[in-house]
């Protein structure tokens, strides 16, 4: 996972290159950049706005760095499963185009790399757990120099697994929300939702400059 990341870095930070990223728990851009961009109303629309921003800059000829830094300190924190469970569920099938193929090629690739291992281990012969293990060995540790950045002990990157299933399921609640008409929502906003369900960033503009009616009392 670690020489992932900074495979993915390498890519992101390059500046033909046709990848972009971003983090959204702390951006820093330009104001001139910015500008050049669109502003912030080059985004109102997107889901994945921290994603769509960096695209938007690196289009406008910006340069991109995505990187770990122990100054960073999160302000907002998601304190219970459900909050965590939202928070992935808003985006995780819009970064998967809404496309039920590629849904089922990420479940199933998670399932092959994280919940195949433990389960032969369980279940398997003799030989295969031997194989189950070596993979289990691996996968953990890879994991580890994340949990120890976060704070956590080592331990906890034995549970990878379980995290791996938690999130198979946000991703496909993430479809089945889609699916359903409710579309991803944020802060208020409904993306890709039902017109009927839905406000547009111009409704809620006018909506908060129109004056309010006065109440009467009886």
């Amino acid at each position: 996972e670690e020489i992932l990341d900074n495979v993915l870095m390498d890519k992101i930070e390059r500046e033909q290159g046709m990848l972009e990223g971003a983090a959204g728990g702390c951006i820093l851009v330009r104001r001139a950049l910015l500008e050049r961009a669109g502003g912030m109303a080059a985004i109102r629309d997107a889901v994945i706005d921290d994603c769509s921003l960096a695209a938007a800059c690196k289009r406008a000829g910006g340069r991109l760095w995505l990187g770990y830094d122990p100054g960073v300190r999160s302000t907002r924190g998601y304190p219970t499963l459900a909050a965590i469970w939202d928070m992935v569920a808003r985006s995780a099938y819009t970064q998967l185009r809404t496309s039920p193929l590629l849904l089922a090629g990420c479940v199933l690739g998670l399932a092959y790399v994280f919940l195949l291992p433990p389960a032969v281990l369980a279940f398997g012969s003799p030989s295969l757990r031997v194989l189950a293990l070596v993979a289990y060995v691996a996968m953990v540790r890879t994991y580890v120099p994340m949990v120890r950045w976060l704070g956590c002990a080592p331990a906890w990157a034995l549970a990878l697994p379980v995290s791996a299933s938690l999130y198979t399921a946000m991703t496909m609640s993430s479809a089945w929300r889609h699916h359903r008409g409710r579309g991803a929502r944020w802060k208020g906003r409904a993306y890709g939702a039902r017109a009927r369900d839905q406000t547009t960033p111009a409704a809620r503009s006018r909506s908060s400059s129109e004056p309010s009616m006065p109440s009467h009392s009886t």
